[in-house]
C-alpha cells in the first residue's frame, strides 16, 4: 500500500513538473511578444487608413502603414492592399528601396494583371537579391517578359553593369516604347536618365544632353540631380557658360532633400578650363562658408555632430542614413496635418506616426556615427582638392596649355 501512495505521489509530482516546466517554456517563448494596443488592433481600421494617407498626399505614413499591417496581420485581403500601396508608392517615386518588403511576401496573384506582374517582378528582384536565382527565374517565368516595361528595363540594367552598352541601348528603347500612362511617368524617368547616362559613358553628350534637355529638365517637379548631369553633358560638349548655367538652376530653382558636392568638382573643372584664379578663390569661400566650421571641428578632433547641411550630403555609403533622415523629415511633415483625416482613423494615425517617429529616431542615432565619419572624410578630402586646384589654376595660366582663355606662353627666362 504505502509503495501505490508513493508512486502516485511520483507521478502526480512529475506530472506538475511537467506542468511547470511547458509554462516556463511558454513564458520563455513568448518574452518577446506584447499584445497589439487597443487602437492598433483592428484591422478594419488599417485598411481605411491606408487609402485615406494616400489621398491626403502623405505617401511615407501610409508606406509605415502597410508594414505594420504586414508584420502585424495575416489576412490575404490586408496583404494585398498593402502591396499594393507599395507598389503604387514607387511608381510614384519613392526614392529608396522597398525590396525588403518583398521578401517575407507569401501571396499568388494572378499574373494576368497589372498588380499581378508587378508583385512577381519585385518578388523576383527580392530572391534575386537573397542570391535565391533558381526562385527568382520562376518568379520572372510567371510575367510576360518581353512587354513588361519593368522587366525590360531591368534586362537593360543588367546589360548595362555587364559593360554590354549597345545591348543596354537596344533594350532601355524597347522599354521606353513599352512605358506610358501617367502612372508609368517615375519608370520612364529613370529608363530615360539610364539612356542618357549611356550616351555619356559611350562619350556621346550632344545625345545624352538631348535626353536631359528635351524630356527630364521638362517634367515638374525636375529630379535636382538631372541639372548636375545635364551640366556635366555640357562639359564634354564644351559648352562651359550653359554649363555653369545648369549648375545655376541646381542652386536656384531645384535645392531637393539632398546636397550634390559633386557640383564643386564641375564648377572648379570649369573655371580650371577658364584658367579663372578669381572665380576658384570664390568657389574655395563659397564651399568654406557652408562647410569651414564642420571641417575644422573634424580636423580638431571634436566629436561629429549632425550639422544640417553635412547630414543632407549625398553619399552612396550613406544610403541607409540618409533614408532614415529623410523619412524623419517627411513623416514629421506628414504628422502636422493628421488632423485633415477623418475620425475614425485619427487615433490609429496618430499611434502610427508616434511609435514611427521614435523608431524613425533611433534609427538615425543608430546609423549617424558611421556616416558622419564617411561625410566628414569626403568633406575633408574635397577642401583639399579645392585648395590644390587654385594652384593648379595659376600654373595653367602661365603655361601654353590654356584650351580657353589661349594662356601666357611659359616662362623660359629666370
Amino acid at each position: 500500500m504505502p509503495s501505490k501512495v508513493l508512486l502516485i505521489y511520483l507521478s502526480v509530482g512529475m506530472v506538475v513538473a511537467r506542468a511547470a516546466d511547458v509554462a516556463r517554456a511558454a513564458d520563455k517563448s513568448n518574452k518577446w511578444e506584447a499584445p497589439l494596443p487597443q487602437v492598433a488592433s483592428q484591422l478594419e481600421t488599417w485598411q481605411k487608413l491606408i487609402p485615406a494617407l494616400l489621398e491626403h498626399e502623405m505617401p511615407y505614413g501610409a508606406l509605415s502603414a502597410t508594414r505594420n499591417v504586414l508584420n502585424m496581420f495575416g489576412d490575404l485581403s490586408a496583404k494585398e492592399l498593402a502591396y499594393q500601396t507599395i507598389i503604387q508608392l514607387m511608381d510614384a517615386g519613392y526614392p529608396f528601396s522597398t525590396r525588403p518588403y518583398f521578401i517575407p511576401g507569401d501571396i499568388e496573384p494572378h499574373a494576368g494583371t497589372a498588380f499581378g506582374q508587378s508583385y512577381i517582378f519585385y518578388k523576383g528582384l527580392a530572391d534575386k537579391g537573397k542570391k535565391m536565382d533558381r526562385w527568382a527565374d520562376e518568379q520572372f517565368n510567371k510575367i510576360d517578359k518581353d512587354n513588361f516595361p519593368k522587366f525590360v528595363f531591368y534586362q537593360s540594367v543588367e546589360a548595362y553593369n555587364a559593360g554590354k552598352l549597345d545591348d543596354a541601348l537596344t533594350l532601355l528603347k524597347k522599354a521606353l516604347s513599352l512605358t506610358k500612362g501617367e502612372h508609368s511617368l517615375s519608370l520612364a524617368r529613370k529608363e530615360a536618365r539610364t539612356l542618357a547616362r549611356i550616351y555619356y559613358e559611350k562619350q556621346d553628350y550632344e545625345k545624352a544632353f538631348d535626353v536631359y534637355n528635351n524630356f527630364l529638365l521638362r517634367l515638374n517637379p525636375v529630379t535636382p540631380g538631372d541639372w548636375l548631369e545635364a551640366a556635366w553633358c555640357l562639359y564634354g560638349l564644351k559648352n562651359y557658360p550653359e554649363a555653369l548655367g545648369m549648375l545655376y538652376n541646381l542652386d536656384s530653382k531645384s535645392p531637393g532633400p539632398t546636397i550634390l558636392l559633386e557640383q564643386y568638382v564641375l564648377r572648379a573643372l570649369i573655371y580650371r578650363e577658364y584658367c579663372s584664379v578669381k572665380n576658384v578663390e570664390a568657389l574655395g569661400e563659397s564651399f568654406e562658408n557652408r562647410f569651414g566650421k564642420v571641417i575644422d571641428a573634424i580636423r580638431l578632433g571634436e566629436p561629429l555632430s549632425a550639422d544640417r547641411d553635412m547630414i543632407r550630403i549625398e553619399h552612396p555609403k550613406t544610403i541607409e542614413y540618409r533614408q532614415a533622415v529623410q523619412s524623419l523629415d517627411e513623416m514629421e511633415e506628414e504628422f502636422k496635418h493628421l488632423s485633415s483625416l477623418s475620425k475614425a482613423v485619427r487615433p490609429l494615425a496618430e499611434w502610427l506616426y508616434t511609435t514611427d517617429l521614435e523608431m524613425l529616431r533611433k534609427r538615425k542615432q543608430a546609423l549617424e556615427n558611421d556616416a558622419l565619419q564617411v561625410l566628414a572624410e569626403h568633406l575633408v578630402i574635397l577642401r583639399e582638392s579645392l585648395r590644390f586646384l587654385r594652384f593648379d589654376v595659376i600654373r595653367e595660366k602661365i603655361q601654353p596649355r590654356c584650351r580657353v582663355c589661349g594662356g601666357a606662353k611659359a616662362r623660359t627666362a629666370v
